[in-house]
């Protein structure tokens, strides 16, 4: 009986494959995912040989930066394989370094130099050009470093810091919130982790704002304390450029930051980002005495100089950009179509949507529908009553989400290159809707290019309501504030734009009145109608298509004899509506008769007097 030869195969992980110097990327259990996916051409090449490099000390730190990335699936296999082009270059550029060094003995400066003259000689661009929609509502062209150069980048800072993982995360310039001793409160549809002070050029003083910002965590949002840093930022930038003999707290006067008042003053700053600049600075300084952090004085800044009391008024967006977005919105991807709607009719903050539950659509014992969510700034539940049509909407974007991930949490996902599903970025549907208004010239009443800020939608729907009735209180249940105060700046707005309206009537009536007083002198003073003229030639009448209903029209003798004949017709053709059943336009028609039998009276009642 001849022996048959069993060959038994070696199963191995990623792990143990990533052990040697030569990695065949295809036979990874980490790039079965792209199987079936169509791939591009550097597949082929899909062996990556670190033994070419000759410093054993550089090619074990590659191969630690290509292993820790693969097995967090930090990239996905797809992306990594596309990617293995780059992977080339560093393997190559690596081993074109002299002697048995390690990476971080080059300064980062100069390594990154010599791989962008590597990189030329490959003809391989190191600076690419990308477009952004700025501020002015115009694309603006920015240079940004190509794939290679990033991943150098990453490379060396993934070296920096595997060499300080052992120094506590609060001994460093840059902090990843992630790593502290404690949790910290991160907003999910803006997520942000990194806090650097590398900026705070003043050692002392950034030493000392390190100690402040680490309690400001343990009691206060991440959002919070990102004002505080942009607040010191920005105070240090001053320092260095008017003030560089100042580098601790100690010294700073009372003169010193009131010109920094004025450095704030002239950057033109909106009313809020202006008094939160300063007021970040004012904690601070008063934490800074509290905690016994430094001996600075206590009158540094006094309350009037920062909280001024001025009048706030909504920015409402205008009836014909909300109609002209309305045309165009069919145009975005359908998740942000939803997002802006939600926004726009009832009022949402943009993080609250981004945010909202799968499960958020509700139905009272009615049969009323509502929407139940979380509000992180006032840190409590709210509950507003929807149409049946947004209702609608909101169970058409629930199965689509359930389609793409059936364990979804939330109603807005989008899939990111891993596979993985995250919260719709509320800055992605910000800048759509720009790019969007640019594409398709939404324009504001100055002619000019709108920019959305997506908070305008709250105040414009707090206006409507105030513009509707709504008591003040029914306009912060339904918003969600936390203070009736909050709402007052959209009722008086509401009342201002009444009392425009009214001054508007009155000036017409004043017109009509002095007609009437003084006599026509001259149809030729007056605007002709069909059978009539209008007393105000002033100007284009915004409700010229109602004019037998308006105060200002007016006949004679002749004109009545053929509105009576028209008369006639209107009668004719509202009856001939309701025979076919089109309730509407014989409402419509209705309407019009009820009109000319009033102005028709109105004539008689003028020409007795």
């Amino acid at each position: 009986m001849m022996k048959q030869a069993v060959k038994i195969k070696e199963t191995l992980s990623d792990e143990s494959r990533m052990e040697e110097d030569c990695w065949n990327i295809c036979s990874f259990d980490f790039a079965k995912s792209c199987k079936g996916k169509r791939l591009p051409r550097t597949i082929k090449r899909g062996i990556l040989d670190f033994g070419k490099i000759g410093s054993i000390t550089m090619r074990e730190e590659l191969k630690s930066f290509y292993r820790q990335i693969i097995l967090t699936r930090r990239r996905s296999a797809r992306t990594f394989i596309c990617s293995l082009k780059v992977c080339h270059y560093m393997i190559d550029f690596l081993s074109s370094l002299p002697g048995n060094k390690s990476t971080l003995d080059y300064e980062e400066d100069d390594l990154y130099k010599k791989y962008k003259k590597f990189l030329k000689a490959k003809n391989e661009a190191c600076i690419l050009r990308d477009h952004a929609v700025r501020k002015e509502q115009k694309y603006h062209v920015y240079l940004e470093d190509s794939c290679p150069v990033l991943e150098i980048k990453s490379f060396y800072q993934f070296l920096l810091d595997q060499k300080n993982k052992d120094i506590p995360e609060t001994d460093k310039d840059i902090w990843d919130v992630k790593r502290l001793p404690f949790q910290v409160t991160v907003q999910s549809s803006r997520p942000r982790y990194i806090l650097n002070f590398t900026g705070i050029t003043q050692l002392p003083i950034r030493k000392i704002f390190k100690k402040y910002i680490l309690q400001r965590l343990k009691l206060r949002k991440l959002s919070t304390v990102m004002d505080d840093m942009k607040a010191m930022n920005l105070f240090s930038d001053f320092l260095r450029r008017y003030y560089p003999d100042v580098k601790e707290l100690p010294q700073l006067t009372r003169p010193v930051v009131l010109d920094y008042f004025r450095y704030i003053d002239s950057r033109h700053y909106v009313y809020t980002t202006a008094k939160s600049r300063k007021g970040c600075l004012k904690t601070f300084f008063e934490n800074v005495i509290y905690l016994d952090l430094a001996e600075i004085p206590t009158n540094l800044i006094l309350r009037k100089d920062y909280r001024q009391q001025i009048h706030i008024v909504p920015r409402v967006i205008p009836q014909s950009v909300m109609d002209q977005l309305q045309e165009a919105i069919p145009k975005l991807p359908q998740p942000v179509q939803n997002i802006v709607i939600l926004i726009a009719k009832i009022g949402m903050r943009i993080n609250e949507a981004c945010r909202l539950s799968i499960r958020c659509l509700k139905k009272d014992s009615e049969g009323g529908y509502y929407i139940e969510y979380y509000q992180y700034k006032t840190e409590h539940y709210n509950r507003i009553p929807i149409s049946d049509s947004m209702a609608e909407l909101i169970k058409e974007q629930q199965t689509e989400t359930k389609k793409r991930d059936p364990h979804a949490a939330f109603l807005f996902t989008i899939q990111s290159g891993r596979g993985k599903n995250h919260l719709y970025p509320q800055e992605s549907v910000s800048r759509m809707l720009n790019i969007l208004a640019v594409k398709e010239k939404i324009t504001g009443p100055d002619g000019k290019i709108f920019r959305f800020q997506s908070h305008q939608f709250r105040h414009t729907v707090a206006t409507d309501y105030a513009r509707q009735g709504f008591s003040p209180l029914m306009i912060q249940s339904l918003l969600g504030h936390r203070s009736p105060k909050s709402i007052m700046p959209y009722v008086e707005y509401s009342r201002d734009m009444e009392k425009e309206k009214l001054r508007a009537f009155f000036e017409k009536e004043g017109k009509r009145l002095s007609a009437a007083v003084n006599g026509p002198q001259g149809k030729d003073r007056y605007v002709p109608l069909v059978n009539g003229y209008c007393t105000d030639s002033s100007d284009l009448c915004e409700d010229a298509w109602i004019c037998y209903s308006c105060s200002m029209f007016s006949m004679d003798a002749a004109d009545k004899a053929l509105m009576r004949q028209y008369l006639v017709r209107v009668r004719q053709k509202a009856e001939d509506m309701e025979m076919k059943g089109f309730v509407r336009e014989s409402q419509l028609y209705r309407n019009l008769e009820r009109n000319i039998i009033q102005a028709m009276e109105e004539s008689d009642h003028d020409r007795s007097q």
